[in-house]
């Protein structure tokens, strides 16, 4: 179905922490995309899943651009929906971290962000896949990760007050609260050919380079290159966890980083862990290992900065 010009559906997740109201979404969205001859269409989610039909039934309407209203969780639901489509991904970020507008350059103001749409560059991008058993088989913009990680938001999961008032101060809390506990564990990575052994903390497959909106953990990854950037890492004490935690949050972390650090690119990753450890993609809980990963290449499109951007091999 070929798109129809200059339409757009803004997908709007009232439980996002700093979600607008729908008649300031009405205020800034759609007069401003009125006003230069866009049909636009608001609809609010009900339930998680929601923002996935709703990306969906516009896709195939041949709505242009989906504007998701919300955080990263929202944003991978729309992602989801607009899978293997011409129709591109817009975003208004009201999340907790926003580490997708962080990487696309939207502004934060969403008058600013808003403006941005009928200027924006549309680029195609990769989407990393998870697999799990038989059924689950979903993908994922930014990263997915298993271990510490994967606790903390497991533990905040369905806790969406705790995150709407306290922010990214409700996951620091629980993630030293896990980083002092949580122990090392045997774990089997296979990376296209190469296979890593032994006791893992952290597992961060990465799309995309930024981590909580702050931490460089995969600093080499591009979205469009076709691979995720693995790195792994474990520690045999407090200390040394907390200095790798450090540099990851100062310049991103590779190999020369020391002991206790791989970081490795490939197509294909499978996941297995001594006894079942939580994974979460694009900061929501998921499911536990044992897991598959891979990309489908260049499988959406997005709406970012005209500007250069470094996660993208043409810049």
């Amino acid at each position: 179905m070929p798109i129809i010009p200059r339409t757009a559906v803004v997908i709007r997740n009232p439980r996002a922490r700093n979600a607008p109201s729908e008649a300031v979404v009405l205020r800034e969205a759609l007069d401003h995309l009125v006003s230069i001859d866009w049909g636009v269409d608001i609809q609010t989610t009900t339930a998680a899943g929601h923002a996935t039909e709703l990306a969906q039934r516009a896709a195939r309407q041949g709505v242009e651009v989906v504007i998701a209203v919300g955080g990263d969780g929202t944003i991978n639901e729309v992602a989801n929906g607009l899978l293997g489509s011409e129709t591109s991904l817009a975003v208004l970020p009201a999340g907790t971290a926003n580490v997708w507008a962080r990487e696309a350059g939207v502004p934060f103001d969403i008058g600013r962000a808003m403006a941005l749409v009928p200027h924006a560059r549309r680029v195609r991008i990769d989407l990393g896949r998870i697999r799990s058993g038989e059924r689950l088989d979903r993908r994922f913009l930014l990263m997915c990760g298993v271990g510490m990680d994967a606790e903390a938001v497991r533990r905040l999961h369905g806790g969406s007050w705790t995150k709407r008032w306290f922010g990214m101060g409700a996951y620091v809390g629980v993630a030293v609260n896990v980083m002092t506990r949580f122990q090392p564990m045997d774990t089997r990575i296979v990376v296209d050919d190469v296979t890593l052994e032994g006791p893992m903390l952290q597992l961060v497959a990465g799309n995309t380079r930024l981590y909580g909106g702050v931490a460089r953990i995969t600093a080499g990854a591009r979205a469009d290159d076709g691979l995720l950037d693995l790195c792994t890492f474990s520690g045999p004490g407090l200390l040394h966890r907390a200095a790798m935690a450090f540099r990851a949050a100062r310049g991103g972390l590779d190999a020369r980083n020391g002991a206790g650090i791989d970081y490795v690119r490939g197509a294909r990753i499978e996941v297995e862990t001594e006894w079942p450890l939580p994974v979460q993609i694009d900061g929501e809980y998921l499911c536990e290992t044992p897991i598959r990963l891979s990309l489908d290449p260049l499988s959406v499109n997005v709406l970012i900065a005209p500007e250069p951007n470094v996660l993208l091999t043409r810049g």
